[in-house]
């Protein structure tokens, strides 16, 4: 019973502790994000937000390895950042080619 307790309690610690991941910023609202992403986009950056406790670290350096900026979080996100997230990738993928995300995880999962 105490080893259950103990992987719930480090579970829990994990998934919402944001001290372990990133520290998420505050943009307000889905529009805020989409705006944001679009301003980032243009400014020359590229980053893809991650979360949640099982993130694939394959994935994430091979799109570091793309020059693309990964942030983590975890599991409790901003709705905001989740259309940020949304836009950047749609953005990405009009500059690199549609299936983009889908090829990088293909091809470092086999």
């Amino acid at each position: 019973m105490k080893k259950f307790a103990f992987g719930v309690s480090l579970f829990l610690s994990l998934c919402f502790s944001q001290m372990a991941f990133g520290q998420q910023p505050e943009l307000g609202s889905c529009d805020a994000g989409i705006n944001q992403a679009q301003r980032d986009f243009k400014h020359g950056i590229r980053r893809v937000n991650l979360w949640g406790i099982a993130i694939d670290y394959n994935y994430l350096n091979a799109l570091k390895a793309k020059g693309i900026e990964v942030a983590t979080y975890g599991c409790t996100i901003n709705h905001d950042i989740i259309c940020y997230s949304n836009q950047m990738e749609r953005l990405i993928e009009s500059e690199r080619g549609e299936g983009f995300f889908q090829k990088l995880r293909e091809v470092k999962s086999k």
